[in-house]
């Protein structure tokens, strides 16, 4: 019994320590391969090289070493070459290690000297050994190390970033970093900051901050805009002192006035106090919020509740205010405080139609209140005119003025009438004058009742007076030339005289 012959190839030879016997390798017979000159078997393969004869006909193992050339590890191109570089801080530099190839892939390189303190010129030795193929191979190259005071390159930070955030009005923009040259560095947020009085609305909050994420690409592209900061206010008529007559306060609701934000939007207003407990006077004081601009508007008035028997023994559904007289060219508009039109706390207010227009002397009785005696505040109702600007009656003409004074001339204004027949107060520019030549005048007709005026324009022309030594000859001539000679009829009788 026994092991047959191992297989062999050209470069796999074996080694028995027994002899065959006929056809067999005795059992405990040790063979070793080997290869040929200049090959070898890889260090991972080494196991596969030695068989035992275990039993009849079987070896250790079945598994076929192979046999690789023998080649030292080549270095890779430009890798072991002579070569120079430049550095800031020698304490922090690697040696370049060069790089290795060889037929079995693995190469461990070693170099020396491995550290460098000062700079100058080295000689770098580094070996190369194949732990698989058991081979190794040297490299020889100078390194020249110098040292320089500025880096020049820039570095990618600095090359990159985002470009200037647009300006905004009435704010101002804050950055974490300055920018680098164009741009910002990537990483910088910038914020945009409102002037005093003015703010973001909520809605636009999130784009006041902006984040450079990427070269040329801040977070957010959308601009804010700061809105001028104006608090609610009350609508008109709805914020007013009024009177009104409860019969039961436990159901009584007043009416609480509506608000309106810079942007027109209806908010809605919280009173206080919520509930009337009691008769008499009280002062309700509201509040309305802004989300928007984040601000406050208020207003309060006077509620006068009165309980019915206060009044002639009325009711306070009894008690109310006679229909408002009509105007002639506008209408009433009015707006029941409770269920009863022109009940106690009714508001009335004159509005004119188009073309015409309450003066100014009337303005106090535009707005009438019913009040708890059932008598409107206002006694009579103010009367709507045709908003006419007044008319010239005369003057405003191309007029000559004789004076030997010019700080006693009086322009001749001219005279306007309004469409009532009344006088209108003029001015005219200029009031004064320095010299004697043409003046160019400009008169206003202010109709202040009906804030309306007219204006109109004409030339005055300011002569000097002919001294008293002007020969009898001169003064005929100017009184035979003149279009008007009445106008020297004076000093041609001082003159004969």
């Amino acid at each position: 019994s026994g092991c047959l012959e191992l297989p062999v190839t050209s470069l796999l030879l074996a080694n028995c320590s027994s002899s065959k016997n006929a056809d067999y390798f005795p059992l405990g017979t040790i063979c070793n391969y080997t290869c040929e000159d200049e090959y070898v078997i890889p260090t991972s393969s080494l196991l596969k090289s030695v068989k035992m004869c275990i039993a009849h006909e079987e070896w250790n193992n079945s598994l076929m070493p192979t046999c690789i050339y023998q080649s030292p590890p080549i270095p890779v191109d430009d890798s072991c070459i002579n070569r120079s570089t430049v550095i800031e801080d020698i304490s922090t530099f690697q040696i370049p290690v060069p790089k290795f190839k060889s037929s079995s892939g693995k190469v461990e390189v070693n170099c020396e000297p491995q550290n460098i303190s000062e700079f100058g010129i080295y000689f770098i030795n580094c070996t190369a050994f194949d732990p698989e193929l058991r081979t190794q191979s040297h490299c020889i190259f100078e390194l020249e190390i110098l040292k320089v005071n500025v880096i020049t390159e820039p570095s990618k930070e600095e090359i990159l970033g985002c470009p200037q955030l647009p300006i905004i009005l009435s704010a101002s923009l804050a950055c974490t970093a300055a920018k680098n040259g164009e741009l910002f560095p990537i990483g910088t947020v910038c914020s945009y900051n409102c002037d005093e009085g003015y703010a973001f609305p909520t809605s636009s909050l999130e784009h006041a901050e902006k984040n450079c994420i990427d070269h040329e690409k801040w977070e957010s592209t959308v601009s804010p805009v700061c809105i001028y900061l104006v608090p609610p206010v009350a609508e008109a008529d709805s914020c007013l002192d009024y009177s009104v007559t409860v019969e039961d306060l436990a159901t009584f609701q007043y009416n609480v006035p509506q608000f309106r934000s810079a942007n027109g939007a209806t908010i809605k207003a919280e009173c206080k106090p919520a509930t009337i407990t009691e008769y008499g006077e009280q002062n309700i004081s509201c509040s309305a919020y802004d989300p928007e601009l984040r601000v406050n508007g208020s207003c309060s008035f006077i509620l006068d509740v009165q309980i019915p028997n206060n009044v002639a023994a009325l009711s306070a559904e009894e008690i109310s205010c006679s229909y408002p007289e009509k105007i002639e060219n506008g209408d009433i508009h009015c707006n029941s405080t409770i269920s009863k039109l022109y009940s106690v706390g009714t508001i009335c207010k004159i509005v004119c139609n188009d073309g015409f227009t309450l003066p100014a002397s009337q303005l106090n009785m535009s707005i009438s209140v019913c009040l708890s005696d059932g008598e409107w505040n206002v006694s009579s109702n103010p009367f709507c005119l045709k908003s006419e600007p007044p008319i010239l009656v005369s003057g405003c003409e191309n007029s000559t003025v004789y004076t030997s004074d010019l700080p006693l001339v009086n322009i001749p204004l001219p005279i306007f009438y309004t469409s009532q027949n009344t006088s209108v107060y003029v001015t005219c520019l200029p009031e004064t004058f320095e010299d004697y030549g043409e003046y160019e005048v400009f008169c206003t007709a202010h109709d202040l009742e009906l804030d309306n005026s007219t204006k109109c324009k004409f030339y005055l022309d300011l002569m000097n007076n002919k001294s008293e030594t002007t020969s009898a000859e001169e003064y005929s001539e100017i009184f035979s030339t003149t279009e008007q000679p009445c106008k020297y009829t004076y000093w041609l009788l001082k003159y004969l005289q």
